[in-house]
Parts: structure tokens; sequence; C-alpha cells
């Protein structure tokens, strides 16, 4: 100790010292880790500060307590601790100075002269990260604080990641709480409150990738989907926005089952990316007349069972899930079976199926069989029955896929709710309807309005508007064909040399046309004054728009849409003008 008290009597030495450091300053020390040097010992901070100045930015202590106020106004990085020293020795530093970092992290490494081992014992209790015997080494001293260094920059890394994924964490949760009360709307809107229809949806995450969808129809009837999603969570999820849109806007006015399930392929073709398709099962059920239709696109089978459990009809899917090919390719026709007092309906995504137990072996199709016999017999609450045999199959086993099911049975009770519920079917005489899908090698051969100028002629509330209605009939399915299917641009008829290339263009692209569809239906409601004529019409081609041909209004060209309007009590364009429904009075 007396060398070093002599060492540190030249004022001289520490005024260059000093003189160094502001040197570094000025050139990178703000870009150097921070290291206090804490000794009470001047000429020993001097002698550590000359061996760090070099790589660090020093900064010095005399005791403990001045070191922890250095600490705790920030910027240190490390810290070189004497053990013995007055006013707070290294230990208690020590200790202070890990409290006031316990968020960040500032190594503390101990000198002392001896290897006691109790003392050695102490400093790591105290919090000490490494140790130093004096006399001071240069090289291991500097190897020893690069990799405290080296444990700091990675735990502040790892820190930052953590703070990171936090924010991150938090945000998911915040975009999660929206698409869910967005999912839960979709949920909402289907009346599946009814009787006798029992279902349940159980989520592999915390978004299902399943979908289950019903509305009520005029008459008593209810039509029923039950899909399923590739894969599971929210991004399976997600397409149950422009599916429940579809679905329900399409129910609404109502459209038959197989206008639905095109309207439904397109949508989802359109917006989503092909992995993402739909599997699904679609039924009409009249439990009144006693019958059900089904559309089965990739779902298990659809299964009728009698009174007593037993299967007496599985309804495979026949068709392509939703989404993956153009609407033209799409088979929407369906299946009728019989559906009397008593029967069951059981639909099911493949994860109800494919749940296995802990050994793997899943629950199949004998499984459920059985199931729905055993659980049938017993009485009401059948459905909820098969479910608790699934559960007691797999056991508290993780889940695999989402898991989804419906139940219906064909009731009073269902049938008393469905008629008190739904709006009658109009029973009048006078009412008739005509609908026609033709397809591109129909539109090529035939006159497509053919039919339509007989339907005309031949039902009596129409015909003394049948002029009218045909030109209004006439205008709609020509636009479809000219502007949605053979994309022709009515701006070409603004000359009379330019309406002769249009309908050349016409003819040449309609010999040529190989895909495509239009769909016209005519309905008549009310009677006396109040009848009316709702027109439809429907291209898979890439929309018509009114607006524009408006705009393009002149003494040859764009005239359709403007006499359409005027010929009719309303008129509206969807889809992308893919859709057009007219209403037209009957009576004047």
């Amino acid at each position: 100790m007396s060398g070093s008290r002599a060492l540190s009597s030249g004022g001289q030495g520490e005024s260059e010292v000093s003189a160094g450091r502001q040197e570094g300053e000025s050139v990178d020390v703000v870009a150097r880790p921070s290291v206090l040097v804490v000794d009470d010992e001047r000429m020993n901070r001097r002698i550590l500060a000359r061996m760090l100045e070099g790589r660090f930015s020093v900064l010095e202590a005399e005791d403990g307590a001045r070191a922890v106020e250095l600490v705790r106004q920030g910027g240190v990085d490390l810290v070189v601790m004497d053990i013995n020293m007055p006013v707070m020795d290294g230990f208690d530093a020590t200790k202070e100075i890990k409290r006031i970092t316990a968020e960040g992290f500032v190594p503390v490494m101990l000198m002392t002269a001896s290897n006691d081992e109790q003392q050695l014992s102490k400093g790591l209790a105290a919090g000490g990260d490494d140790f130093l015997t004096k006399p001071v080494s240069r090289l291991l001293l500097e190897s020893k604080i690069a990799a405290l260094l080296r444990t700091k920059n990675l735990l502040s890394t790892v820190t930052e990641q953590r703070d990171d994924l936090a924010y991150f964490r938090q945000r998911a949760d915040l975009d999660y709480q929206v698409a869910r009360r967005v999912f839960d709307g979709i949920v909402a809107r289907s009346q599946l409150n009814l009787p006798s229809v029992d279902r349940q949806l159980q989520p592999m995450e915390q978004f299902n990738g399943d979908l289950v969808m019903g509305s009520l129809l005029p008459g008593g009837r209810f039509r029923l989907m039950v899909g399923d999603f590739a894969g599971h969570g929210l991004s399976a999820a997600v397409g149950a926005l422009p599916a429940a849109d579809v679905f329900h806007s399409m129910n609404a006015r109502p459209f038959p089952m197989a206008s639905v399930i095109r309207e439904l392929n397109t949508k989802l073709n359109r917006t989503l990316p092909r992995t993402l398709f739909l599997s699904a099962c679609v039924v009409d059920l009249d439990a009144h007349v006693g019958r059900i239709s089904i559309w089965n696109g990739g779902l298990p089978a659809a299964l009728v069972l009698d009174a007593s459990g037993e299967i007496i009809a599985r309804f495979e899917s026949q068709h392509l899930p939703l989404g993956i090919v153009p609407t033209p390719s799409i088979d929407a026709s369906s299946v009728d079976f019989p559906f009397p007092d008593g029967a069951r309906l059981f639909l099911c995504s493949d994860g109800f199926l494919e749940a296995q137990r802990a050994d793997g072996e899943m629950f199949g199709d004998d499984r459920l069989a059985v199931a729905l016999r055993e659980a049938i017999q017993q009485g009401d609450g059948w459905a909820t029955r098969v479910s608790d045999a699934l559960t007691a199959w797999t056991g508290t086993g993780s889940q695999a896929d989402d898991i989804t099911y419906v139940g219906i049975t064909n009731s009073p009770e269902l049938r008393e709710s469905l008629v008190a519920r739904t709006a009658p079917l109009a029973t009048s005489r006078a009412e008739v309807s005509i609908a026609l899908e033709l397809d591109a090698e129909t539109l090529r051969e035939v006159d497509p309005l053919g039919p339509i100028v007989l339907f005309l002629d031949k039902a009596p509330l129409l015909r003394a508007r049948a002029g009218e209605l045909y030109t209004v009939v006439c205008e709609l399915v020509s636009n479809s064909i000219e502007h949605g299917l053979l994309r022709l641009d009515s701006k070409l008829k603004e000359s009379a040399d330019g309406f002769d290339k249009y309908y050349r263009l016409r003819a040449e692209r309609l010999a040529n046309l190989r895909e495509g569809w239009i769909r016209l239906s005519l309905e008549v409601s009310g009677k006396g004054p109040k009848a009316i004529a709702r027109i439809a019409v429907e291209d898979s081609g890439d929309g018509f728009d009114p607006e524009q041909a408006r705009k393009k209004n002149n003494a040859i060209s764009g005239r359709g849409v403007d006499l359409v309007q005027a010929l009719c009590q309303s008129i509206r364009y969807l889809d992308g003008g893919r859709i057009v429904e007219a209403t037209f009075p009957l009576v004047d």
C-alpha cells in the first residue's frame, strides 16, 4: 500500500489521466463502453484507469457510496469494485447496485488481495459477477471485462427482443379481440337457435376454421351450411367473412341453393388463395313436406338416421370444395331424400372423425355409427351424447383439429318453430316463374331468349305488357353477354362504322366462347294492381358498370341502361355488375 501511496503523490500524473480521458471523449468515447473503477486508493484507481482508457470510457469513485450514486445517474456499463473501502465497502455497494439495476444488467467485478473462500462466497452472495486478484494483470482485466460486456450485450439483446415480443403480442391480442368481435357477429347472424337443432364448435385454437350457418326461408323451411376451411386458427377463420356475407345476403331474398353454392364458390375463388378452400355441406330442410336436399363438397358423409338410430342414408362428398376452381366447373346439383317425422340428420367436420385417443387411433365412421345408435335410443339430447362419446374416446389428449357437428331431429317442436318464425309461401295460383341457366355452348348455338318469348306469350298475367317486359329482359341479358362474357366496349358504337365493327366483333367472340354462363330468373308475385315481375340476370364474367354506360350515352350507344331504368319500378346491380335485379310493374 505504501508503494501505491508514493505513486499517487504526483498531481501532474492525475491531470494527465484526466486530460487523456477528455481527449478520448472528443474522439470516440461516446461509442465506447463505460467502466466505473471503485477504490479508496487514488493510485490504484489511476493504474486501472491507465490500463482501460485505450478501449473504454473510465469513471472513478473513491468509495462504494459514490459508486452507487454514479450508477444511479446512469451510463455505467460495468463496475470494477474493490472490496475493502471506508464509508461503504464493496459487498454493500454491490448489493445496492444490483438492486437499483434490477431491470437491466450492470456487471460488477470484485477486486481482492486474497483468495479467501469466505470472501469470495460473500462476494457472490452480494451479487458479484467475477473476481480479480491484486496485483491486477492488464490482460486478464481486459479479457474479463470483455467477457462480461459480451454477456451484458447478449442480455440486452434478449431483453429488447422480449420487449418487442411483448409489444407484438399486445398488438396481436388487440387484433384477435377485434377479429373475435367480427367473427362473433358472423355467428350471431345465423338463425340456429331452433328446437331439435343441436350443434357444437370446438376450435383447436382461439379461432375456428369450421363454420356453421343457418337461415330461415319462407314457408317454414331452413337452410344449413357446415363448413371447414383448410387449416385452422385465424388464417382459416378469415374466410368466414366473405362466406357469411354471401350466404346470409342471398338467403335473405332468397336464392335457390344452387345459386348460393355457385356464388359462394365465385366469392371464395376470387378473394382467397387457392390453399384456403372451404369444404362444405349445404342442406335445405322442409320439415313439413318431410324432405331434405343435400349438397356435399369435401365434408364427411352427411348421415340420415331413423327414429331407432339406424343409418338409412349416407351422402358422401360428390363435389369439389368451394373456392378451388372457377365457378363454371362447379356442379351445384343437390340430392333430395325423404326426411319424415322423427328422422335425424347428422353433419360433422373431419376433425370429429379424425379425433385420436392417446395411442393414435381415430374415432372413425364405425365408432360414430355405434355412438349415434346408442345416443338416439336414449331419447332427446342424442347429439350431445354423441359428443360425450367422442370426449370419452379422446380423453384429455391434445386436440389436433377443429371439431364441429350439427344434429337435427324432424320434430313437431321444430316444425312449429319454423312456421312461427318464417313468412308463409305465396299460394296464389296466378303466380308463375321461370329460371334458365345457359352455358357457353347454348349461348353459341341457341337463341337464349326463345323460351322467354314463349313464357311471356303463354302467361296471362304477363301478356298485357309482354312487349315491354321482353325489352327489359332482352336488354339485361344482352348486357350480361356482351359486357360480362364477351368484354365488349359500347364505346365502339359511337360511329356508324364502329357500330358495324361492334357486332362483327360480338359474333366473332360469341363463336369462340368456350366457358361461362348466364342465369336468368323471372318470377311474378302479387295480383291485381300490386302484381310485379322480378327479373334477375347473373353472369360469370367480369361484370358490367352501369355508371360508365350512362357516361357514354349518345345517339347510338349506352341507351340500354336508361331504357331499363325508365321501364322498371326499380333496378340494382350487385357484385360489380355481375348480378342485376329489376322489378317490373305488370299494371300501369
